[in-house]
Protein backbone atom coordinates (compact mmCIF):
# COMPACT_ATOMS: atom_id res chain seq x y z
CA UNK A 1 0.00 0.00 0.00
CA UNK A 2 2.60 2.07 1.20
CA UNK A 3 4.51 1.88 -2.48
CA UNK A 4 1.47 2.72 -4.16
CA UNK A 5 0.54 5.77 -2.55
CA UNK A 6 4.29 6.90 -3.23
CA UNK A 7 4.61 6.05 -6.55
CA UNK A 8 1.24 7.77 -8.77
CA UNK A 9 -2.20 7.11 -9.02
CA UNK A 10 -3.84 3.93 -7.46
CA UNK A 11 -6.62 3.39 -8.95
CA UNK A 12 -5.81 4.68 -12.82
CA UNK A 13 -1.88 1.97 -12.42
CA UNK A 14 -1.79 0.47 -9.62
CA UNK A 15 -4.78 -1.47 -9.35
CA UNK A 16 -4.88 -2.55 -12.63
CA UNK A 17 -1.90 -4.09 -12.72
CA UNK A 18 -3.10 -6.04 -9.45
CA UNK A 19 -5.15 -7.24 -11.66
CA UNK A 20 -3.82 -7.79 -14.53
CA UNK A 21 -1.00 -9.59 -12.77
CA UNK A 22 -3.06 -12.07 -10.49
CA UNK A 23 -5.22 -12.56 -13.86
CA UNK A 24 -2.18 -13.89 -15.28
CA UNK A 25 -0.72 -15.73 -12.28
CA UNK A 26 -3.97 -17.41 -12.32
CA UNK A 27 -4.74 -16.46 -8.25
CA UNK A 28 -7.72 -15.63 -6.47
CA UNK A 29 -7.19 -12.20 -4.82
CA UNK A 30 -7.08 -11.96 -1.10
CA UNK A 31 -5.50 -15.19 -0.42
CA UNK A 32 -1.98 -15.23 0.19
CA UNK A 33 -0.54 -15.97 -3.52
CA UNK A 34 -2.86 -13.31 -4.62
CA UNK A 35 -1.56 -10.65 -1.79
CA UNK A 36 2.49 -11.99 -3.08
CA UNK A 37 1.23 -11.11 -6.89
CA UNK A 38 -0.44 -7.75 -6.39
CA UNK A 39 2.78 -6.78 -4.23
CA UNK A 40 4.66 -7.52 -7.12
CA UNK A 41 2.68 -6.05 -9.60
CA UNK A 42 3.07 -3.16 -8.00
CA UNK A 43 6.70 -3.00 -7.30
CA UNK A 44 7.12 -3.39 -11.22
CA UNK A 45 4.38 -0.97 -11.87
CA UNK A 46 6.05 1.33 -9.37
CA UNK A 47 9.35 0.72 -11.77
CA UNK A 48 8.13 1.37 -14.74
CA UNK A 49 6.54 4.95 -13.49
CA UNK A 50 9.48 5.49 -12.23
CA UNK A 51 11.85 4.28 -15.20
CA UNK A 52 9.36 6.52 -17.53
CA UNK A 53 9.66 9.84 -15.53
CA UNK A 54 13.22 9.63 -15.43
CA UNK A 55 13.34 8.91 -19.34
CA UNK A 56 10.77 11.62 -20.14
CA UNK A 57 12.49 14.28 -17.49
CA UNK A 58 16.19 13.45 -19.47
CA UNK A 59 15.46 13.20 -23.04
CA UNK A 60 12.07 14.84 -23.71
CA UNK A 61 12.81 17.34 -20.44
CA UNK A 62 15.84 18.50 -22.16
CA UNK A 63 14.42 19.05 -25.21
CA UNK A 64 11.67 20.99 -24.65
CA UNK A 65 13.39 23.31 -21.67
CA UNK A 66 14.13 25.86 -24.80
CA UNK A 67 10.54 25.70 -26.26
CA UNK A 68 8.93 26.12 -22.62
CA UNK A 69 10.60 28.74 -21.82
CA UNK A 70 9.93 30.73 -24.35
CA UNK A 71 8.69 34.37 -23.81
CA UNK A 72 5.24 33.82 -25.49
CA UNK A 73 4.24 30.78 -22.91
CA UNK A 74 5.79 32.31 -19.58
CA UNK A 75 2.70 34.09 -19.03
CA UNK A 76 0.79 30.66 -19.23
CA UNK A 77 3.43 28.96 -17.12
CA UNK A 78 2.88 31.87 -14.57
CA UNK A 79 -0.40 31.35 -13.98
CA UNK A 80 -0.43 27.43 -13.17
CA UNK A 81 -1.34 27.51 -9.86
CA UNK A 82 -3.94 29.97 -10.32
CA UNK A 83 -6.02 27.82 -13.00
CA UNK A 84 -5.70 24.71 -10.67
CA UNK A 85 -7.10 26.70 -7.54
CA UNK A 86 -9.76 27.39 -10.19
CA UNK A 87 -10.41 24.30 -11.28
CA UNK A 88 -10.51 22.40 -7.79
CA UNK A 89 -12.42 26.04 -6.48
CA UNK A 90 -15.08 26.50 -8.64
CA UNK A 91 -17.19 23.60 -8.34
CA UNK A 92 -17.00 23.24 -4.48
CA UNK A 93 -18.12 27.15 -4.73
CA UNK A 94 -20.97 25.99 -6.55
CA UNK A 95 -22.11 23.26 -4.48
CA UNK A 96 -22.49 25.54 -1.17
CA UNK A 97 -23.11 28.87 -2.70
CA UNK A 98 -23.83 30.22 1.36
CA UNK A 99 -20.55 29.18 2.17
CA UNK A 100 -19.04 30.68 -0.98
CA UNK A 101 -20.36 34.50 -0.60
CA UNK A 102 -17.49 35.33 2.23
CA UNK A 103 -14.27 34.34 0.63
CA UNK A 104 -15.34 35.95 -2.48
CA UNK A 105 -16.23 39.36 -1.23
CA UNK A 106 -13.64 39.56 0.68
CA UNK A 107 -10.80 38.69 -1.79
CA UNK A 108 -12.31 40.59 -4.24
CA UNK A 109 -12.60 43.67 -1.70
CA UNK A 110 -9.08 43.41 -0.94
CA UNK A 111 -7.75 43.07 -4.18
CA UNK A 112 -9.66 46.42 -4.96
CA UNK A 113 -8.56 47.83 -2.08
CA UNK A 114 -5.09 46.95 -1.89
CA UNK A 115 -4.87 47.31 -5.72
CA UNK A 116 -3.74 45.16 -9.04
CA UNK A 117 0.22 46.69 -8.12
CA UNK A 118 0.44 45.78 -4.47
CA UNK A 119 -1.68 42.75 -4.12
CA UNK A 120 0.96 40.35 -5.22
CA UNK A 121 3.17 41.89 -2.39
CA UNK A 122 0.73 40.76 0.44
CA UNK A 123 -1.58 37.96 -1.37
CA UNK A 124 -0.69 35.06 1.23
CA UNK A 125 -1.33 37.51 4.29
CA UNK A 126 -5.13 37.96 2.23
CA UNK A 127 -5.40 34.41 1.41
CA UNK A 128 -4.84 33.31 5.37
CA UNK A 129 -6.92 35.75 6.60
CA UNK A 130 -9.14 35.39 4.46
CA UNK A 131 -9.38 31.75 5.34
CA UNK A 132 -9.92 32.44 8.53
CA UNK A 133 -12.58 35.22 8.41
CA UNK A 134 -14.14 32.02 5.94
CA UNK A 135 -13.60 29.55 8.55
CA UNK A 136 -15.54 31.51 11.19
CA UNK A 137 -18.59 32.36 9.13
CA UNK A 138 -18.77 28.78 7.78
CA UNK A 139 -19.09 27.65 11.91
CA UNK A 140 -21.28 30.15 12.24
CA UNK A 141 -23.58 29.56 10.04
CA UNK A 142 -23.41 25.51 10.67
CA UNK A 143 -23.77 26.44 14.25
CA UNK A 144 -27.33 28.96 13.49
CA UNK A 145 -28.42 25.69 11.32
CA UNK A 146 -28.21 27.74 7.98
CA UNK A 147 -26.70 25.43 6.08
CA UNK A 148 -28.68 22.10 4.48
CA UNK A 149 -28.91 18.91 5.88
CA UNK A 150 -26.91 17.48 3.02
CA UNK A 151 -23.85 19.83 4.04
CA UNK A 152 -24.00 19.50 7.49
CA UNK A 153 -24.25 15.57 7.02
CA UNK A 154 -20.71 15.57 5.14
Amino acid sequence: MYLSSITGNILNMKLPAVVSGQKIAEVEPGTERGDVIAIISVGVSSLVTITILILGNFVVGEALAPILSHPVLKPGFDNITPALLGAITIPQLIKVKKLAITPIILAVGAFLLIGPDNFGSVQSYVLISVMVVSVGVAYLLYKRSSLNRKFRSM
